[in-house]
């Protein structure tokens, strides 16, 4: 009976780890992108790209051929945290590939930022899939920084799922 009991609940945590990185994966697929955040996908290398806004700093090297990307670069901060912020917390990065109508069609996750200095750059390489329908690109983040005090304070810039 223990054994029976123990191989299901594998089984139940397998099916539930496999269920929920499915529904990660696809949760942005379809959401809109504001435009000024938009850089068309240019076939060949842009290197020296530089993508910020009030909270990140993203310096990157993008190679496009006709079905992938290889992108690299750095994840810093700017602005706002550096004044505010003591430390960041759980930060996710991700690169979004966009259709001619700027929702998304495909993204992975470039970088992971656990709990540490706001002056350190945190580097990443990735290489994906180009989809036929993918001819422009942006980048969006969430996490949190802690101020001196101990405490959180969340920030995100997001595709928005509920147009």
């Amino acid at each position: 009976m223990t054994k029976i009991f123990g191989v299901l609940s594998a089984a139940f945590f397998l099916v539930a780890a496999v269920t929920g990185c499915q529904v990660t994966n696809s949760y942005y697929l379809g959401a809109r992108v504001d435009k000024e955040k938009v850089f068309p996908l240019v076939q060949g290398t842009s290197s020296g790209q530089v993508w910020q806004d009030l909270n990140l700093t993203i310096n990157y090297d993008l190679k496009v051929v006709p079905d992938a990307i290889a992108i690299s670069g750095t994840v810093g901060f700017s602005g706002n945290p550096l004044v505010v912020y003591q430390q960041v917390s759980d930060m996710k990065v991700t690169f979004y590939l966009l259709d001619s109508n700027n929702r998304v069609v495909s993204y992975r996750q470039v970088s992971w930022v656990l709990s540490r200095d706001l002056e350190e750059l945190t580097a990443f390489y990735k290489e994906l899939k180009r989809p036929a329908e993918a001819v422009a690109y942006t980048f969006g983040y969430e996490g949190g920084f802690i101020d001196e005090e101990g405490w959180g304070h969340m920030v995100w810039s997001l595709p928005r799922v509920d147009d």
